[in-house]
């Protein structure tokens, strides 16, 4: 099996595990990342394509950096059996880059919390909301990190 992981950053160990325990499964995976200046320190397998820089928390600068990784990642997806992304903003991002193709990819988003802003009642929340699920209509595999997210 071939898998797309998309990164928003490298040397967590969250995602770092997750691309082992890919790895360890058999997948071949190929990684790409976003880069950012962050706490992390890498090593050496953290290999991944750099698909530029993102700010911290700067949610609306990110759709530049997005759009310029758009075509890179349409084509490194055409290729995979599935396309792994850490958070609705990189599920998106596979989203967009996987509409059209013959044989699109399974998608999967892994969640490890909920956002502030979906916590917001007014208008911005139910937005965001709104947004979510239907990023989440086309995912294949949503992984949560705890019971106690799905539960609470």
């Amino acid at each position: 099996m071939k898998v797309l992981v998309l990164l928003p950053l490298l040397g967590h160990p969250r995602l770092r595990k997750r691309v082992e325990g890919l790895r360890e499964a058999g997948a071949e995976v190929r990684c790409m990342a976003f880069e950012r200046d962050e706490p992390f320190p890498t090593g050496a397998g953290d290999v991944a394509e750099s698909l530029g820089k993102l700010s911290h928390g700067r949610y609306l600068a990110r759709l530049r950096p997005y759009a310029g990784a758009l075509g890179r990642v349409r084509a490194a997806a055409a290729g995979v059996d599935a396309v792994y992304t850490f958070g609705p903003d990189l599920l998106a991002l596979a989203e967009a880059a996987t509409l059209g193709l013959r044989q699109p990819p399974a998608l999967a988003v892994e969640v490890a919390d909920i956002r502030e802003i979906l916590m917001d009642p007014g208008l911005r929340g139910r937005s965001a909301r709104a947004a979510e699920r239907a990023l989440l209509r086309r995912v294949d595999v949503l992984v949560h990190t705890s019971q106690a997210y799905v539960d609470g």
